[in-house]
């Protein structure tokens, strides 16, 4: 088996372990409803829910259960105090950069925080470091070229600050003591 390290924020970890909890809920629930429908009358033919509950409880949730479990044993914790993150230069993209780009062929200027396996939110522009914006932006210095998907986009990255603490743990943190 290869061995493959996958990085993430503390905010990254809990969004998969509540999706681990929701599927082995589901799992749970279906297992439940199995049953029922085989009590009720065992020498029925099997009904359409029945089947999907077989399919779902044969290989479907166990399937997503342990591709969750599998990344979730195999993933390194970014935190500001991370001797990986430290050890990376503030002005190199990585994970917890800030990170505006233009494209080369417009005024058109984006910023993107570069967040942790399948962290992104393009809403709130975070992009994980696994999407091929993300990959391609790691390792970049201010003034380098970014191409991506073939060199159908291209940019050029202005600037790269660090900002790892703006994950929403730290807006979390923040909320709660202005409320204080």
């Amino acid at each position: 088996m290869i061995n493959t390290e996958f990085y993430s924020t503390p905010n990254g970890i809990r969004k998969l372990e509540d999706q681990l909890r929701i599927l082995k809920e589901r799992q749970k629930i279906a297992k439940v409803a199995l049953g029922e429908a085989n009590l009720e009358d065992p020498d029925l033919p099997e009904n359409t829910l029945s089947k999907q509950l077989r399919e779902e409880l044969g290989s479907q949730l166990p399937t997503q259960i342990a591709a969750i479990n599998t990344i979730l044993e195999q993933t390194v914790i970014i935190t500001p105090e991370s001797p990986l993150l430290i050890s990376h230069p503030a002005d190199v993209v990585w994970i917890g950069s800030l990170v505006t780009i233009q494209t080369l062929d417009s005024d058109t200027t984006e910023q993107w925080q570069v967040a942790g396996y399948n962290e992104s939110d393009p809403d709130e522009n975070v992009i994980a470091y696994n999407t091929a914006l993300g990959s391609e932006l790691l390792g970049k210095k201010s003034g380098d070229i970014v191409r991506v998907n073939e060199g159908r986009w291209s940019f050029v990255v202005l600037s790269v600050i660090r900002v790892l603490e703006n994950t929403s743990d730290h807006a979390l943190d923040n909320d709660q003591a202005s409320d204080e």
